[in-house]
């Protein structure tokens, strides 16, 4: 799995994930900004994040609120959300298949 942060004061979340064939993503949404302790370091408030959902069996399905131990006491604004998800079960696998075709008819063009 990946996962890309963008915003300033609203922060939004991508989790783009790749498994056996599958890829799936969701995004989350919140003002992680309203908590202190995240101001004062956000890179811990983001590793917290990501050692939450290396816990989960599916980062996308599993939760719809994603929280920092460091932010427990701040406002609800201060969690991100999950707004968004999808999955593309065949994309994937088709992708997989036309890189192979490609790499095999290279080889062969090599060798003639």
């Amino acid at each position: 799995c990946t996962m890309s942060m963008s915003g300033d004061e609203e922060m939004k979340l991508r989790i783009e994930c790749k498994s056996r064939g599958m890829s799936y993503w969701c995004e989350f949404t919140g003002k992680p900004s309203v908590c202190r302790a995240f101001r004062n370091n956000p890179k811990i408030y983001w590793n917290q994040i990501a050692i939450e959902l290396r816990k989960l069996p599916h980062a996308c399905e599993s939760t719809q609120v994603l929280k920092a131990t460091m932010c427990q006491k701040a406002p609800t604004e201060a969690l991100m959300m999950q707004v968004a998800a999808g999955m593309e079960p065949e994309d994937l696998a088709n992708q997989e298949k036309s890189d192979q075709k490609t790499s095999t008819s290279m080889r062969g063009a090599g060798k003639s």
